[in-house]
């Protein structure tokens, strides 16, 4: 099979503050980072990162026994 061939997806393993100051551990993969970094899949690792990092007024959902985030919402 060659590159070309291959589906491209992307995640992210981010730690988040909580409400109780707490650090959360969750992975987002490809569906919902798509909603908070549009075309991540042709973004470097760096944009991806930045356009993380300076998002404001994320809510999400996530599996707190698989810690995977199901959605994620922002507001302005």
């Amino acid at each position: 099979m060659r590159n070309v061939d291959c589906p491209v997806c992307c995640y992210a393993s981010v730690v988040l503050e909580a409400t109780d100051y707490k650090a959360v551990h969750v992975t987002v993969f490809n569906d919902v980072l798509e909603k908070l970094v549009p075309n991540c899949k042709d973004r470097s690792d760096a944009e991806v990162a930045e356009m993380l990092l300076l998002a404001e007024n994320i809510s999400i959902t996530y599996d707190s026994d698989t810690s995977i985030v199901l959605s994620a919402v922002t507001s302005k």
